[in-house]
């Protein structure tokens, strides 16, 4: 499970991800639709998901494969996408390799690969911060 500022994602043992609460600037995936109290289907493609992350108010899940979907507020590009604004349906992470896990900030997010590489976008610096091998 993954909770954001009023909404949350929950991963089933099918890979499949079920959301609740807002979906205003489209965090469960839906479309915009009113908040819910109740679990509904977040769709995020037709692959089973290995592993989800909310930010404030956005929603990120990682396929088998190791690509990912996101979706919601993309204002500070948290998400990732050159379209600023509301993302109120997933769009894929054109990402250049595979991803095991994201993690997401209030206007930030991390994905590290299947490399272990550890990539950031969104909001810079400091939030992101430098990362530096020693």
């Amino acid at each position: 499970m993954s909770a954001g500022r009023g909404h949350v994602l929950a991963l089933n043992s099918a890979g499949q991800v079920r959301g609740w609460g807002s979906d205003v600037d489209g965090e469960l995936g839906n479309g915009g639709l009113p908040p819910t109290g109740y679990p509904v289907h977040c769709p995020f493609g037709t692959e089973a998901i290995t592993s989800i992350s909310t930010g404030t108010r956005h929603s990120m899940a990682v396929t088998a494969s190791g690509r990912v979907w996101v979706t919601g507020s993309n204002a500070n590009r948290q998400l990732g996408v050159e379209n600023a604004g509301k993302v109120l349906t997933p769009v894929l992470l054109a990402l250049p390799t595979a991803v095991s896990e994201v993690c997401g900030d209030d206007n930030a997010s991390i994905a590290v690969t299947t490399s272990g590489a550890i990539w950031g976008w969104g909001e810079a610096p400091p939030r992101l911060g430098i990362l530096r091998r020693r």
